[in-house]
């Protein structure tokens, strides 16, 4: 195994975003600040409404050759995630989101969580949370597994399994979808991100989660890095909070649609977990039950957003052109 302080490969760090040019200028001034030396930088701009994050990236980092603007014109974040895919230099692609700055070290964490074990195409790291100044910010927190997990360990289908009777199909246990790192290579092998599912489609999440189940489910293996540390900044309004949760319930959902259609062992192995998996995403958002700073009634906007997401699923597929 080579030194991790020497032979780094070129990486590529892709930031997809749509009509935040002033958030995404934060995240790109801490991605350019990073340590790890070479990278380069493919700002997506998926579905934009104005030219303003072009205008913007362009003013401040026009002149940067590490930096490269893409506009996207199909909405979805698969599809931008795609595009960043297939835009990037280097094999090893790293993703975050415009709403999240980087820590200094991101890279060489990625790097580390490649090296960690043979056959590892994914890395994902350490969301912690940026900011708690209000209620909306404390009941993410709390309600999200981000950065509850510290240790550094690898992910596969064999001696490397979670000893949990939902493994794989365990949402925000593995990663979650502001920071994490695949193999252009293997990516390709198993079909990219599926462009029913994300942002900006019906099912308004759940990319993230299925592309992880689907590499373990491909035999590859998954490495957490905790030393791979971005920020993200949660959502400060109620009413974006609000959207938020619904999102990710009819992500989570959608994405297990989207696995059973597509991995003939998730179809075998989900349905009986299914309602273990619901329960266990229930348990999690009980640490805000007891704390009267926190809003109570999004649990069920998160719950009807299960109900909606497989259809949400189907919605988006129809969408797709042939």
């Amino acid at each position: 195994m080579p030194d991790e302080t020497s032979d780094r490969p070129l990486m590529s760090v892709v930031v997809c975003s749509r009509n935040r040019p002033d958030s995404l200028l934060v995240t790109l001034r801490s991605v350019l600040a990073m340590r790890y030396q070479p990278f380069e930088v493919v700002v997506v701009d998926n579905a934009p409404s104005s030219d303003a994050t072009r205008d913007a990236v362009l003013a401040a980092y026009g002149e940067d050759p590490r930096v490269r603007y893409v506009r996207e014109p199909r909405p979805g974040l698969s599809c931008a995630r795609n595009r960043g895919v297939a835009e990037a230099s280097a094999d090893l692609v790293a993703f975050t989101d415009d709403d999240v700055t980087v820590d200094p070290w991101w890279l060489d964490g990625i790097l580390r969580g490649f090296r960690a074990a043979p056959g590892v195409a994914c890395v994902t790291g350490m969301t912690a949370t940026a900011q708690l100044e209000n209620a909306a910010q404390l009941y993410f927190h709390l309600a999200s597994a981000w950065g509850t997990v510290r240790q550094r360990r690898v992910f596969d289908l064999a001696e490397n399994r979670l000893d949990s009777r939902l493994y794989p199909f365990c949402p925000g246990v593995i990663g979650a979808g502001a920071n994490f790192a695949v193999s252009r290579t293997r990516m390709k092998e198993i079909g990219g991100f599926d462009e029913a599912l994300g942002a900006g489609t019906p099912s308004a999440g759940g990319e993230d989660l299925e592309i992880f189940m689907r590499i373990l489910l491909s035999g590859s293996r998954i490495a957490h890095e905790p030393s791979a540390i971005v920020w993200h900044y949660h959502r400060s309004e109620l009413a974006e909070l609000a959207r938020q949760r619904r999102a990710y319930g009819t992500g989570l959902t959608a994405a297990f649609a989207a696995i059973v259609l597509r991995v003939p062992r998730a179809r075998r192995e989900l349905p009986p977990r299914f309602l273990h998996v619901v329960l266990r995403v229930f348990a999690l958002r009980d640490r805000v039950k007891d704390n009267p700073a926190v809003p109570q009634d999004l649990k069920g906007m998160e719950f009807r957003g299960m109900l909606l997401g497989p259809w949400l699923y189907l919605r988006g597929r129809r969408r797709i052109p042939a």
